[in-house]
């Protein structure tokens, strides 16, 4: 997703009108609406959907070749809902993370898909869990299997 100018220009700036602010929706079938949170003191409101103002932090992978990338996010427990929310979802929770301007809340400036948080705990301060996208590795290749059977123009 390419990053607009306006955002570059107000990145460089020393002191700037705007702020950005990051967002993230937790969404799985087992809830009825899905969680959104923006890292700010008050709520924002976003294409329509307002998302609760609170503390959360995402602890980006290590660069390690040897395992699979795997972030951490953690969320303080300023609602129960969300505790309420994640305590009976046995199943991987969808979460989407993007980023907007105060001055543009309706214009994405960044928006990461398809990650998935496993291994969620929660107690009385925050809920964490590990982000994780897709592992591709461990997909089968080449998906066929190169036999007479399949392809009998390759013998």
């Amino acid at each position: 997703m390419a990053i607009s100018t306006d955002f570059k220009r107000s990145a460089y700036l020393q002191e700037r009108d705007d702020i950005v602010i990051p967002l993230v929706t937790l969404s799985h079938p087992d809830l009825s609406n899905p969680i959104r949170v923006a890292y700010n003191h008050d709520n924002i409101v976003s294409r329509g959907e307002t998302y609760i103002g609170t503390y959360f932090g995402i602890n980006l992978p290590i660069d390690d070749p040897e395992t699979a990338p795997r972030a951490n996010l953690e969320i303080d427990n300023v609602d129960q809902a969300i505790v309420r929310a994640v305590r009976g979802i046995t199943s991987p929770v969808s979460v989407t993370i993007e980023v907007i301007r105060t001055t543009a809340p309706d214009f994405l400036e960044v928006s990461y898909e398809g990650l998935e948080m496993k291994n969620v705990s929660y107690d009385a301060k925050t809920v964490t869990g590990d982000l994780t996208y897709e592992s591709f590795l461990e997909e089968p290749y080449p998906q066929a299997r190169f036999d007479p059977a399949r392809f009998p123009g390759a013998f």
